[in-house]
């Protein structure tokens, strides 16, 4: 199992600081995969700050643009 595959999968969000929202769906299941999300909690955090990290720069970086266009 992979980080990305697992945050696609279930639709992990970040729901704090250190929190995850994980929805699984109420049919199909998978408990492996569930207990594999609570195992690896920490590195998938990690991934979703670099996610949104990203996003800021982007965001950032598209504000910039915007101001240097004379938009």
């Amino acid at each position: 199992m992979n980080i990305n595959e697992m945050i696609r999968k279930y639709d992990i969000k970040m729901i704090g600081n250190d929190r995850i929202g994980v929805l699984a769906p109420k049919v199909g299941k998978n408990e492996e995969e569930l207990m594999w999300i609570k195992t690896h909690k920490a590195e998938i955090v990690e991934e979703l700050k670099v996610r949104a990290a990203k996003e800021e720069r982007k965001e950032a970086a598209f504000k910039e643009l915007k101001k240097l266009s004379g938009e």
